[in-house]
Formats: C-alpha cells, structure tokens, sequence
C-alpha cells in the first residue's frame, strides 16, 4: 500500500491532501514507511507538497510536518531548509503555502 501512494501520480493537491489525512491507525513500520512515502513525495514535488500540506488544518498540518521532518532527516536538511526558504522567497506561494513551508522549516 506504501509503495502504491508513494508512486501514484497526483493530479492535484486535493488528491495529495487525501494521503496527508490518512494518518489514523498508522504504527510502528506503518508510521516509518509513510514517513518515507511523505519524504519522497515532497522531494518529488517540493511546491505541490507545500501547496497540498497549506489546506490542512493546524493540527494535522503540525503532524504531517513532524513526519515529513523525521523522513528528511535521512537526507541534508540544510539544503532542503535552504530549499524551502527559496521557494518561500519566490513570490511563487500564497499566504497560507508560505506558513505551512516555514512550519515545516521549523521542523528540520
């Protein structure tokens, strides 16, 4: 099931939105291997990550932070944080996109 959310092409944030909410009932190697579908969706797709994560509430946008932090922690976080800040930079994202870029910012 992890392998088939991780490679499925997502049309739109909405869709992404959909597995960023399917977070009940996850434990243990269930929790590791969605962190690792979150770590390489949003490094797959770094502005549709953010733009999906921007239409969560706080709380489940605060715990898809911490697990895409803890996905990313395998990789350089000062260059995804150099990444993010960029992107935040850009004039590229609404309001709402930038606070959920700097709360994962927060994270790394």
């Amino acid at each position: 099931m992890m392998r088939w959310l991780e490679n499925r092409e997502y049309k739109s944030a909405e869709e992404l939105v959909r597995v960023m909410e399917s977070t009940n009932g996850l434990d243990g190697a269930y929790t590791e291997d969605y962190r690792g579908v979150l770590r390489r969706l949003f490094l797959k797709d770094m502005k549709g990550f953010i733009e999906a994560l921007s239409n969560l509430d706080e709380e489940q946008t605060q715990l898809i932070c911490s697990f895409t932090a803890y996905g990313l922690s395998y990789s350089d976080t000062s260059v995804i944080k150099k990444d993010i800040e960029k992107l935040i930079d850009s004039g590229n994202l609404t309001l709402k996109e930038r606070e959920a870029a700097r709360a994962l910012n927060v994270k790394l």
